[in-house]
């Protein structure tokens, strides 16, 4: 309302269209919320939100598109966490600060010392029947989001030149990394495509090109921080779901629904889960 105290309904931004409801719920992370959604006369209710959190960082991912089935390419449904570490050097933490500090000129002039490897098609059980003799790969590590903040406001698919270079020059650069676990893939490719930062921001609506929303760092699971991100907030009627209120991922996103379900209700439905599933069938269990 005109108050800002009270949440009455969401306006839609095509044609100004107000939807009026008793409960809103926000699932569009925290910084949205504060900075985009909430009008300004409500957003001081709910700055101390953001005050023990930052975005996460800047994420980058390749998706590759490969000739041959997971038994050909000997691909495996699991998880590959990859670290290039310096000579003498098993410190993670400041091998990923230096590289997130190297300016844009020189940022891949060295190996990348974080990459998260998976093959998603592997995992599928239905993949082979619907896609036959296809496989699929997805590498995501972390980016600096400077380097790609000029281009942040350039319409989608016409960013330019540069920008296409320096996109491809980094993907190329976690390709090569990757073909070093896995050579035999490297004549198999047939689909490459690198999303930056702000390819991020302009399909996930992310705040500097974080793929899962507030940093987790110390800072965010401070008690200071608990306090501050739960379902409930000061404005009445507004609550928060998603992972910002719990913790990043699918599980930290679902719990995060689950918490903001409970304030809603005004009751523990994790008790409520908990009894259905001691009631439930043993072949649910």
């Amino acid at each position: 309302d005109d108050s800002g105290k009270r949440a009455v309904g969401v306006k839609m931004k095509r044609d100004g269209k107000v939807i009026r409801a008793a409960t809103i719920v926000s699932a569009a992370g925290i910084f949205n919320t504060v900075n985009k959604l909430v009008p300004s006369v409500g957003r001081p209710l709910l700055s101390s939100s953001l005050t023990h959190v930052r975005p996460g960082l800047g994420g980058v991912s390749v998706y590759i598109g490969l000739k041959g089935t997971a038994e050909e390419l000997q691909l495996q449904g699991k998880q590959f966490w990859a670290l290039w570490s310096k000579a003498g050097s098993e410190d993670l933490d400041s091998m990923v600060e230096g590289y997130l500090q190297r300016p844009r000129a020189t940022a891949l002039d060295s190996p990348i010392p974080l990459l998260f490897i998976s093959f998603p098609s592997a995992k599928d059980p239905l993949w082979a029947q619907r896609h036959p003799g296809k496989s699929t790969c997805t590498v995501v590590t972390v980016g600096n989001f400077e380097w790609f903040k000029e281009w942040e406001a350039a319409r989608v698919m016409h960013r330019g030149a540069e920008y296409e270079a320096f996109k491809k020059k980094l993907g190329d650069l976690i390709w090569r990394q990757t073909l070093a676990l896995f050579p035999h893939l490297a004549d198999k490719v047939e689909y490459f495509e690198v999303g930056s930062p702000v390819t991020n921001n302009y399909y996930l609506a992310s705040t500097g090109g974080a793929m899962y929303g507030c940093d987790h760092d110390l800072n965010r699971f401070t008690p200071e921080a608990t306090v501050a991100l739960r379902s409930d907030t000061n404005i009445k009627n507004l609550y928060l779901s998603g992972q910002d209120i719990f913790t990043c991922g699918f599980a930290g996103a679902t719990f995060g629904g689950l918490f903001c379900a409970a304030s809603v209700l005004k009751r523990n439905v994790y008790a409520d889960l908990m009894r259905l599933k001691a009631a439930s069938p043993p072949s649910i269990k």
